[in-house]
């Protein structure tokens, strides 16, 4: 079975270990295709905050658009846009601006630190995810892969959401044979609905 490994140092890492490595290799927005992770990477860990916060309950409900009901049927909704080459489906499952901005963005630490806003944040970040979300397509785009599992390296827990990290997507091709990919980024869960955070490998 084919394997796509981790890299097992930079697995260990913590959101704010890496963005101090990033920072100090100076690849924070490089747009070059060997620093598409390494921005990715920088941009997500400064937004989601260096520290995780306790969960808290008792808010009001919350809606995401296009939303699914498990992680699972994410990697499905994705395998079955690749498959039909439907790039306006594959758009849909991940999280838009404006939830991001409304529902994900008051509840980070980063927003605190001066002079950086959701908007400037969305801006850096979404021409690399639509750049990999292109590739994601011109790579993948009409094959028929089956979903046999979706596992993630690690979970971690905000104060009403909760982001699933370094997600693997074992799946199974026409001629029966199973490959790992990481075809994207890291998960959102949020009133126990899901979506992409991003197309990058994180």
């Amino acid at each position: 079975m084919d394997d796509v490994g981790l890299d097992p140092y930079q697995s260990q890492l913590t959101l704010s270990e890496r963005i101090t490595g990033e920072m100090v290799r100076g690849n924070v927005l490089s747009t070059r295709r060997e620093g598409f992770t390494h921005a990715v990477v920088w941009v997500l860990a400064l937004t989601l905050g260096l520290t995780p916060g306790c969960r808290t309950t008792g808010h009001a409900p919350r809606s995401l658009r296009f939303a699914q009901p498990t992680a699972e049927a994410v990697a499905a909704e994705v395998l079955e846009a690749l498959a039909t080459r439907d790039a306006e489906r594959l758009e849909r499952v991940l999280i838009t601006r404006d939830e991001f901005c409304s529902l994900l963005w008051p509840e980070l630490p980063s927003r605190d630190i001066p002079n950086l806003t959701c908007d400037w944040v969305w801006e850096a970040f979404e021409p690399m995810n639509r750049a990999k979300s292109v590739e994601l397509m011109a790579t993948h785009g009409g094959q028929k892969y089956h979903l046999v599992r979706l596992t993630c390296a690690r979970h971690s827990s905000y104060r009403t959401f909760t982001v699933h990290e370094k997600p693997r997507v074992t799946i199974r091709d026409g001629s029966g044979k199973e490959h790992n990919l990481r075809l994207f980024g890291s998960l959102l869960e949020l009133d126990n609905q899901f979506k992409l955070l991003s197309f990058g490998e994180d």
